[in-house]
């Protein structure tokens, strides 16, 4: 810092000399070396900074406050425990002077009774069978039996089944006649506590704990000193220290100067949710402890309440449950309380697996804590605890983050589109929130279990690897309950953060394939929040929609009949609930007209006279409709009314200023399709040249889409101009090779159709090495949902007399 800092003075208790050290060196960070710019960035008197770093006096809390928003380091939890602890210690060291014993100030708590507790761990709430758990048991077990001296770590979610773990080892050391001693960490208090009683059942002097207690000695390097030189083998457990910080001595919690060590003479064991390596150190051997498998937590289902179904049920239920073991227990405990007499008041329906995965669909994750006793936290407030860690850390913005993820479907998200400014804005989030205290809140969220990220592979031609994030099931819905329950504008900001980031989807055109593995996996998430948006988070329903509206295009072009179900029936239900001049609502009659055929003729009929009347007959709407509607008509068959339909769309879009090329060819490929189906041989021969003539126009406009030109393949097979139709079929079906999408439908039928056309070219041979193509290397039929088997079985019969062809050639 320089000389005009000074040095910490040689009596200075160390908790007061390592408050000032480390201020010093977040100043240092920042740049500020002398106590001019220290004072003067801080707002704060030269004195008071000089006193502060060079240990004259302790510094108040908010001149600690001042001098680290000086250094831009936020002054979380941690600080707070710093700056408490040398105001402790500067008070015990005035005290010992007042009374003639002037002793330096060690590690540990000052002198204070020691209440009675127990060292005993609880194997009362180990369970009949630890399921699941084979290999970790294994490998710790074998540190057990023969210590390499590094601590262990079992590090995971809240309430995935880390005590139980470490309750399983505890009972088999015991039983095996080792020294156990089970600390909780859950305060700071009982850490303290804990050691000393351990000090106590090895033997240590009283007068040398109570010197050490007291501030004279160090009470870790005591308590070390007696488990190092045991005459047994031991088991240390320290259960729950999800604070890192309060196993310290003033460095790190894995720096082998604090409560928890390395020793050759026993293992110490942690339970914690602060995961990552940093907390513990690089010589810990980190265990994640992950959910149970569905096989293994049917198992446990199964030992609690054995009557409530079957095996099968059971891992049902486990998988509904996510498989953690939290919520394994409280759902199998009130299966079995139900068999006593419970639940006949309440009445949740629930009485065995299947009845309880049902009643967890209606009433939610608060059917868990039905179950919850006095000494188990209930699940919706197990996460809490959590974040309320995070908020003391100075991590507020973890609690908004993870609303914003309940807002999701149970499936990868990409990182890179949450939109944490639109949730700043929103309030959700502190107005001071900045990308680097979100990015720092995530990343606690991770450690904690709370998030995953896993790498997403999208699949085309430039490969590559998303980042997205995760959240266990039962989190994401307990979380979403605490969405629903907040307050109004909490909410639409919350679900209005969400639709941003998932509308982001439709920056990528749903009918180009290189972007469907985008659409792939964005998909879920708008199906999702088309159904869970309340109706009161404003243009957040409005985002859902149109993000829907796209995905049914994307479903259309890439083949899955089934999600366009889906979609449809949620966009229906949606634009029922809209009023009548919503601007969703036109898309979502234009959806009836194209794909609900009962009503597709009278409606489309309506709709664009309507449109007609209000936005005259050359507005894009209109046109949109019109053709939608020309198209209805012809797929129910009516030729001379969609012929005229897709005659007066075409001499409208020629009619306008500039006239709409892409537009117009498309209404011509339609009008050519409508003459080749009703069999007006004439009519279409007469049409080859001015659709050539328009093809030619519309391509010195620009680029055509991959889908006008797979209608255009067609509309060209149409007028018999077979050659320029087999080269649009080949050029669609190299761009669906060339993004991977081979397994479309689209494919599929595009491959079909060159097939024809190569048949009506009379070109055999190119037939056969198509056929081949189409059925693969082997004469198997390809299993994918866009090859039906009748098909292959044509193809094969087909390749047999194409065979047959060439050898009588």
């Amino acid at each position: 810092m320089g000389k005009s800092t000074g040095s910490a003075p040689s009596d200075a208790p160390r908790a007061v000399r390592l408050l000032a050290q480390q201020l010093r060196r977040q100043l240092e960070k920042a740049g500020l070396t002398n106590l001019r710019a220290i004072a003067s960035a801080a707002a704060v008197g030269k004195t008071t900074v000089g006193d502060a770093l060079n240990c004259t006096k302790v510094p108040s809390w908010d001149v600690v406050k001042s001098l680290l928003k000086a250094a831009r380091v936020p002054a979380d939890a941690a600080w707070q425990d710093l700056h408490k602890a040398a105001k402790d210690a500067d008070a015990a060291r005035k005290s010992t002077r007042r009374s003639g014993n002037d002793l330096p100030e060690q590690p540990g708590s000052p002198s204070a009774p020691v209440e009675a507790g127990s060292l005993r761990a609880p194997y009362g709430e180990l369970p009949r069978s630890v399921r699941g758990r084979d290999q970790l048991l294994a490998i710790l077990r074998e540190e057990l039996t023969r210590p390499t001296g590094r601590v262990q770590v079992l590090e995971g979610l809240g309430g995935c089944g880390k005590t139980t773990v470490a309750l399983q080892l505890a009972a088999e050391a015991h039983a095996r006649h080792l020294d156990v001693y089970w600390i909780s960490a859950a305060t700071r208090e009982g850490i303290s506590t804990g050691m000393q009683w351990v000090a106590r059942r090895l033997g240590v002097d009283e007068g040398l704990i109570q010197a050490a207690w007291s501030g004279q000695e160090s009470a870790t390097d005591l308590v070390w000193a007696a488990l190092d030189a045991a005459p047994l083998p031991w088991l240390l457990v320290v259960d729950n220290a999800d604070q890192p910080q309060w196993l310290c001595s003033g460095g790190a919690p894995g720096d082998g100067t604090g409560w928890v060590r390395p020793s050759p003479a026993g293992l110490a064991l942690v339970t914690t949710r602060a995961g990552g390596p940093e907390p513990w150190g690089a010589e810990a051997q980190r265990h994640t402890v992950e959910a149970l498998s569905p096989e293994h937590g049917g198992e446990v289902l199964m030992d609690l309440a054995p009557d409530a179904g079957s095996a099968v049920d059971a891992e049902r239920l486990s998988e509904r449950l996510g498989g953690l073991p939290l919520a394994l227990w409280l759902a199998g405990s009130f299966l079995a309380r139900t068999r006593r007499g419970a639940d006949l008041l309440t009445r949740t329906g629930a009485r065995d697996f299947p009845s309880y995965a049902e009643a967890l669909d209606r009433l939610g994750p608060g059917l868990l804590d039905r179950s919850a006793c006095a000494h188990r936290e209930p699940i919706s407030r197990t996460w809490e605890l959590s974040l309320d860690l995070l908020q003391r850390q100075g991590l507020p913005a973890a609690r908004g983050i993870m609303r914003l993820l309940s807002c999701f479907a149970h499936a990868p998200f990409p990182a890179d589109l949450l939109d944490i400014l639109c949730l700043a804005e929103s309030g959700v989030l502190p107005a001071t929130a900045v990308a680097d205290d979100c990015d720092r809140a995530l990343e606690a969220l991770v450690d904690l279990g709370l998030v995953d990220v896993v790498d997403i592979g999208l699949a085309g031609p430039d490969a590559v690897s998303v980042p997205c994030v995760t959240m266990h099931p039962l989190v994401r819905e307990v979380n979403a309950v605490h969405v629903r329950n907040g307050l109004d504008e909490h909410v639409a900001g919350t679900w209005r953060a969400a639709a941003h980031s998932v509308h982001q989807v439709t920056h990528w055109n749903p009918r180009d394939p290189r972007a469907w593995p985008w659409w792939e996996l964005l998909l879920p998430h708008v199906l999702h929040g088309l159904a869970a948006v309340p109706a009161e988070a404003g243009d957040a329903v409005d985002h859902y929609m149109d993000a829907g509206h796209q995905a049914v295009s994307y479903s259309a072009q890439s083949g899955s009949k089934e999600t366009i179900g889906v979609c449809l029936a949620m966009l229906f239900h949606r634009g029922d609930q809209l009023h009548a001049d919503h601007p969703a609502k036109l898309a979502v009659r234009r959806l009836r007209i194209q794909y609900v055929r009962d009503v597709a003729v009278d409606e489309g009929r309506d709709l664009v006279t309507e449109l007609r009347a209000t936005s005259g007959p050359t507005n894009h709407k209109t046109l949109q409709t019109h053709l939608v509607w020309a198209h209805a008509l012809l797929s129910h068959g009516l030729f001379d009314e969609a012929e005229r339909e897709f005659e007066s769309l075409v001499d409208t879009i020629d009619g306008c200023s500039p006239p709409d090329l892409p537009g117009g060819l498309y209404a011509h490929m339609g009008l050519v399709e409508t003459l080749a189906q009703a069999g007006r041989d004439e009519r279409v021969a007469a049409e080859a040249g001015p659709l050539l003539t328009r093809i030619r126009q519309a391509r010195e406009h620009g680029e055509l889409e991959l889908n006008v030109r797979h209608h255009l393949a067609h509309a060209l097979d149409a007028v018999a101009l077979l050659s320029e139709a087999e080269a649009e079929y080949r050029y669609v079906l190299a761009e669906l090779e060339r993004v991977g999408a081979q397994d479309a439908v689209l494919h599929w039928n595009m491959s079909r159709a060159l097939l024809k056309n190569l048949g009506r070219q009379r070109r055999y041979e190119d037939a056969l090495h198509q056929v081949e193509r189409m059925l693969g290397s082997e004469a198997t039929c390809p299993e994918t949902e866009a090859v039906p088997c009748g098909d292959c079985a044509d193809l094969r019969r087909l390749r047999t007399t194409l065979r047959r062809r060439g050898t009588h050639a």
